[in-house]
């Protein structure tokens, strides 16, 4: 049948078009267009040829170095595809199939047949198709794409997050947690996992124990609220405590245990006070408050047999890492926790747990931390 607009014969296709016709990439009144063209065509017929000889000449190139590569299996890209393979196997194929033209052409295509079943598109195998590859091997084809759609990995978390949604997969693959370093992302997946956070290990000096008097204890008349053993991202942090109503000022003593130095507040007559200087990363802090009164004399927090109030200053190489973080509440969360910032964790729990009000995995990870509070 002649082509109602004969001047599309006299438009030769370029190199993308003929390498489009070859793959069947084109959409069907444009093949058809094409396939006419070709026909009369002495020129792109050359060029469509030439291209087929040089993809046979590829095959058996690639036929011929066979034994001395190492190609991915049929099954290992199924797994690829499907996304059940681990993030370190992952990044080994990934680079492979950036050097292996072939498995690239199998891995492409095997996802573009998946995704075109994922976004329920209509597709039909084409004679010619059914021709080439035999009805039976069509079918399997199909089956395995179908069985690689429905085994998609399940999330085992989905939390809203700062940024959107937060999700790990059945097999550790962590979005929408924004950019991370190995082990940054690490550190996430294994407390998301086994829904334990992972704490510093240099809180364990500094988190103290009463020791215990004989008789009933009496209730303190003030006490320390904020920083107590846990480490601190600023190197002038801030101290809280309760207040005295009948106080007439207090007085705030930081000392360096590594060294002995003494910072010392004038009288103040607020609950809080900032350390005017930068106080040494790394190093561990004991703080006290002296509250003066009219009657009764002068009251010391924390009080004997109480524990010390300590702190530790965090050190220059976490503080560097920490300043770069995403906007996620629950990576914040995690690596604070993990570099022993407690308070700052307990912070970003408690704007996660506002847009998961019910999420037992946040309630545990709160628990861990209220924990960790109420032994001091």
């Amino acid at each position: 049948m002649e082509p109602k607009d004969k001047s599309l014969r006299s438009v030769c296709m370029n190199d993308a078009e003929i390498t489009a016709f070859r793959h069947r990439d084109l959409n069907g009144p444009r093949f058809l267009e094409c396939a006419d063209h070709i026909e009369h065509c002495d020129a792109c017929r050359e060029k469509l040829a030439r291209q087929a000889d040089l993809a046979a000449a590829r095959s058996q190139f690639e036929q011929d170095l066979a034994p001395f590569v190492d190609h991915i299996s049929d099954d290992e890209i199924q797994l690829y595809v499907s996304g059940q393979l681990g993030l370190t196997r992952i990044r080994e194929l990934d680079g492979h199939l950036a050097r292996c033209a072939q498995c690239a052409d199998e891995v492409r295509d095997l996802t573009a047949f998946v995704g075109s079943l994922n976004s329920r598109r209509t597709f039909f195998l084409a004679p010619r198709f059914l021709t080439g590859v035999g009805v039976a091997a069509a079918m399997l084809i199909v089956a395995l794409a179908t069985f690689i759609w429905l085994r998609q990995p399940s999330q085992v978390v989905a939390l809203n997050d700062a940024s959107g949604k937060l999700a790990l997969d059945a097999h550790g693959r962590l979005t929408g947690a924004g950019p991370l370093d190995a082990d940054q992302q690490r550190t996430v997946v294994q407390v998301l996992t086994q829904q334990k956070l992972s704490l510093s290990a240099s809180l364990q000096p500094i988190r103290g124990t009463s020791s215990a008097l004989m008789g009933a204890a009496e209730r303190p008349l003030f006490r320390l609220v904020s920083p107590l053993g846990t480490v601190v991202q600023s190197s002038r942090p801030t101290l809280l405590w309760t207040t005295v109503p009948e106080s007439t000022g207090y007085k705030v003593v930081v000392k360096d245990e590594s060294v002995n130095a003494r910072v010392e507040s004038p009288l103040l007559h607020t609950t809080s006070w900032t350390v005017p200087t930068d106080l040494e990363r790394s190093h561990t802090y004991v703080w006290q408050v002296v509250c003066s009164r009219k009657v009764g004399g002068d009251v010391i927090a924390p009080e004997p047999p109480a524990s010390p109030a300590r702190f530790i200053v965090l050190d220059e190489s976490t503080n560097a890492k920490l300043q770069h973080l995403p906007p996620s509440h629950l990576v914040r969360a995690v690596l604070y926790a993990n570099a022993g910032l407690l308070d700052d964790a307990n912070r970003e729990l408690n704007a996660l747990e506002k847009v998961n009000p019910k999420s037992p995995l946040l309630r545990s990870l709160r628990d861990q931390l209220q924990q960790l509070h109420t032994s001091e």
